[in-house]
């Protein structure tokens, strides 16, 4: 693996991460999360979702992670916290 380069499960930590901390930012439970995902975003998840997100056990949505940041007119921060992650590895 390149230097700097993330590995899966790092990606899935670090996006969880910040799901968690914009969600209690925002004063929201994990089922607040899942029902307003639902509404805003027509996309059904369960609360053991967002937890298996929080907890980086599994990718989360960038769709999801994307949106949260642009609750309360942050949409020009997501950039900043993601793309580290996001960009393509080194072969």
């Amino acid at each position: 693996m390149s230097k700097g380069a993330f590995t899966g499960t790092q990606v899935n930590f670090e996006a969880g991460r910040r799901i968690r901390e914009r969600r209690r930012e925002l004063g929201w439970s994990q089922e607040t999360l899942v029902e307003q995902i639902a509404r805003d975003l027509g996309i059904r998840y369960d609360q053991s979702s967002v937890s298996d997100w929080e907890n980086g056990r599994v990718e989360s949505p960038y769709a999801v992670a994307v949106w949260l940041e642009s609750i309360e007119g942050d949409t020009a921060n997501h950039i900043k916290r993601y793309s580290p992650y996001l960009l393509p590895r080194a072969a």
